[in-house]
């Protein structure tokens, strides 16, 4: 039987290490995941830690079943002897990576080594766990380069946050959850970031309109409706008077966009990457418990934000209804907001799908309508995610 060691520090664990780990075991019958210390580099995880890490991100792949994981701190030559190994699998992505795999190699054979290299080539697609850290240290987006399992260690380790996405159909009662998880949990320290409001925000900008006008190609002319409303508006106040033009521009938006599915998704693809630079603005100032308030979530694919931790609420159709009649809907703009998303099965179709295509994550569905059981399902809310 042919074995091979992987040496890595795993500092964290990467895409690009899996490519490679995957790679090897179809050449070799075992590959021995080794993580070991390099003196000149300073890890954020300590050694047991990020071969917990790596264990768990493993186990769920069909191929662990060839792999054995452990931590060493002696000179790999020296390891692979006390295994019988003469076989090293090494990745490289370019040419600098090349020069450090040569000197590596010459080194061990300083040590009277009959160590033979394998030596793969990552996919340019991944970059060094090195870059890794540095975007996550920014609140930058690293879910493509590592599994959501180390990005939920690396927000907990670099910032102390933890994210749970709150989601659900149109008026399902998602902010009223989340006052009751905070109300309910006093001790701790818990934010909400809702993107709703995110989206209003960046919409206050005027060249953003000018922008969004022009792209769905709406027969507005943003300047004149401006000058005749500050007009018709000048006995408000100024603060008054921005508000409402504010809510008419979003109304007017809404009633264009909502009965139009392709100017929806354009004007969401226009917005969202707007929204997730507000995001990662405002999250940087917060550490804890982070409930997230995606009412797109699964449209979006935006789990990832919440490392596919997600409450999932559900509603009675009549409850939502009174709930959007009540802050001001009308029945024509609750039917095309309703009808311009995923109703309750499919998101949680889409949520589960991607959980199982991370091979990590919680869905967990909260009724609003089931008021006998509400109380106990709340209490264990919390408590089913810091479990997992």
């Amino acid at each position: 039987m042919k074995t091979a060691i992987y040496p890595l520090s795993a500092d964290p664990i990467t895409n690009g290490h899996l490519d490679i780990i995957y790679r090897a075991t179809k050449i070799f019958d075992e590959v021995i995941v080794a993580i070991g210390n390099n003196f000149s580099k300073k890890y954020l995880f300590d050694i047991k830690d990020r071969e917990n890490i790596t264990r768990k991100v493993l186990k769920s792949y069909s191929f662990s079943k060839n792999l054995e994981i452990l931590s060493f701190d002696c000179l790999l030559t020296d390891l692979a002897y006390q295994k019988r190994i003469n076989f090293i699998v090494r990745g490289f992505r370019n040419s600098n990576d090349y020069l450090h795999e040569l000197n590596l190699y010459q080194n061990y054979l300083s040590q009277n080594s009959n160590l033979e290299f394998i030596n793969l080539f990552s996919s340019k697609e991944f970059i060094s766990s090195t870059a890794v850290k540095e975007i996550a240290n920014l609140n930058g987006e690293i879910h493509t380069q590592v599994p959501i399992l180390v990005k939920q260690n690396l927000e907990k380790k670099l910032h102390k946050q933890k994210f749970i996405a709150v989601t659900g159909e149109f008026g399902s009662g998602k902010s009223t959850l989340i006052q009751k998880i905070i109300k309910q949990n006093p001790d701790k320290k818990i934010d909400w970031i809702d993107f709703d409001k995110l989206g209003h925000l960046i919409l206050k900008n005027p060249n953003l309109k000018e922008e969004i006008i022009q792209k769905l190609d709406l027969k507005w002319n943003l300047k004149e409706f401006l000058e005749k409303s500050s007009k018709s508006l000048n006995q408000k106040k100024i603060e008054q008077k921005q508000e409402y033009l504010e809510t008419f521009f979003r109304q007017k938006l809404a009633a264009e966009v909502f009965t139009d599915l392709r100017n929806l998704k354009k004007l969401t693809s226009h917005l969202l990457p707007l929204i997730l630079i507000e995001f990662r603005k405002q999250v940087k100032q917060k550490s804890g418990l982070i409930l997230l308030e995606i009412p797109l979530l699964a449209e979006q694919n935006l789990e990832y934000l919440a490392s596919n931790q997600i409450i999932l609420v559900k509603n009675d159709s009549n409850n939502r209804i009174q709930n959007l009649k009540k802050i001001g809907y009308t029945d024509l703009e609750i039917e095309q907001r309703l009808n311009s998303q995923f109703k309750y099965e499919k998101k949680r179709f889409e949520i589960q799908k991607q959980i199982k295509t991370d091979n990590f994550g919680k869905l967990v569905e909260i009724n609003l309508t089931d008021l006998e059981n509400l109380e106990d399902n709340l209490q264990n809310l919390l408590r089913q995610f810091e479990e997992f």
